[in-house]
């Protein structure tokens, strides 16, 4: 049967003197150290406690052990300062201590995530269904792109994020700009179930029941053309006039 509760599992040793304080302790046998505390066995690794500020010492075999620094005298210390950081809004300065943003390939790869499985360096986030990525930041989800447009600008987007080349997953800072819904949608290519149809042979071109080619452009008729052609190129002038670079002319 185990010991009861109080009562220790190993009688305690002869009286030993600390080889660093000269005080006199006493350990069980299976303990032979030869110092009274952690004060005298690690003298130099004393550090205040980042939530607290006790003072603590830790062995330095932790510290070599733990990917990160211990930062925490306790685990309470440590639940309370994660939840007071989560608590707090998300800005430029706190998303740039655990994120880091390359604007050539528009990864965001973690430098501190406080996860001990996560290795500093790893590219953050994952792949949606649509073909976002997304990534959570203290317990919050957030559009890779969006948070690239943060990194970059200290400022959230106000509208939409258009990625230039249509490809959701390429976050590079030089394919990312600001767009509402319709300049988004302008640089869409054609949906490929209406793509080339004989009642819509191009983009933004009807056939009219009276045998005329219709365009429209965001809903409003542009007018009544000859030829699919005809109406086509007046849907291309209206749109570049209206968009400018937003529009995408690949049907």
């Amino acid at each position: 049967m185990p010991p009861k509760r109080g009562v220790p599992r190993a009688p305690l040793g002869l009286p030993r003197i600390c080889i660093a304080c000269g005080n006199m302790f006493r350990r069980p046998p299976s303990q032979a150290s030869e110092f009274c505390s952690r004060g005298c066995r690690w003298p130099r690794n004393a550090q205040a406690c980042a939530q607290c500020g006790t003072t603590f010492r830790v062995p330095p075999s932790r510290n070599r052990s733990q990917k990160q620094p211990v930062r925490y005298c306790n685990i309470a210390c440590k639940v309370i300062a994660t939840r007071e950081m989560r608590a707090l809004p998300l800005t430029q300065e706190r998303l740039k201590a655990v994120l880091l943003y390359d604007q050539e390939t528009g990864w965001l790869t973690w430098v501190s995530c406080g996860k001990g499985n996560i290795k500093p360096g790893t590219r953050a986030g994952y792949v949606g269904s649509k073909g976002y990525r997304f990534i959570t930041v203290f317990d919050e989800e957030y559009a890779e792109h969006r948070l690239a447009w943060f990194y970059m600008t200290g400022q959230w987007p106000k509208d939409q994020i258009d990625h230039k080349d249509n490809d959701k997953a390429n976050n590079a800072w030089i394919n990312l700009r600001e767009a509402n819904n319709s300049q988004n949608v302008m640089n869409k290519p054609r949906h490929r179930f209406v793509a080339h149809t004989p009642k819509r042979p191009y983009r933004g071109v009807q056939l009219h029941p009276c045998g005329r080619y219709q365009a429209w452009l965001s809903g409003k008729s542009i007018g009544m053309f000859g030829t699919a052609e005809e109406a086509r190129d007046a849907y291309w002038r209206a749109a570049e006039e209206r968009y400018g670079d937003f529009i995408n002319r690949k049907d």
